[in-house]
């Protein structure tokens, strides 16, 4: 399969932006942590983050995500990158969609009147 077949669509969210449910569930698992850690349990870690949060969460998934997870998908995705042309005005695009190998259509936001196509 090609690394590049991908069928996706992207609403891009900064943290902590006031995005709603985005921040939400940051906010309410950090939540869960400190008031832990106020009963005194131990958390020093990632590890122990995440054990918690799933001890406290029935809810909301939570997964710990490696540095040599992350190390690899760095790689692979700046490989892929290198070899792109970059969006037009990319910064102010907040919605993207895949509609071909080589085709995305992006606007600034998902329910945007004007849609863009772009081919790579």
């Amino acid at each position: 399969m090609d690394t590049m077949d991908i069928d996706f669509s992207w609403n891009y969210f900064a943290s902590a932006h006031g995005k709603g449910v985005v921040d939400g569930v940051g906010g309410i698992l950090k939540r869960l942590v400190w008031l832990e850690i106020m009963a005194g349990k131990q958390c020093s870690s990632a590890d122990g983050f995440v054990k918690i949060c799933r001890e406290k969460s029935q809810t909301i998934s939570t997964i710990l995500v490696r540095q040599a997870q992350l190390d690899v998908t760095k790689l692979t995705l700046e490989k892929i990158f290198s070899q792109i042309n970059s969006i037009p005005d990319l910064q102010k695009q907040h919605h993207f969609q895949a509609l071909h190998k080589d085709v995305i259509q992006f606007a600034e936001y998902a329910t945007s009147d004007n849609q863009y196509v772009y081919r790579f």
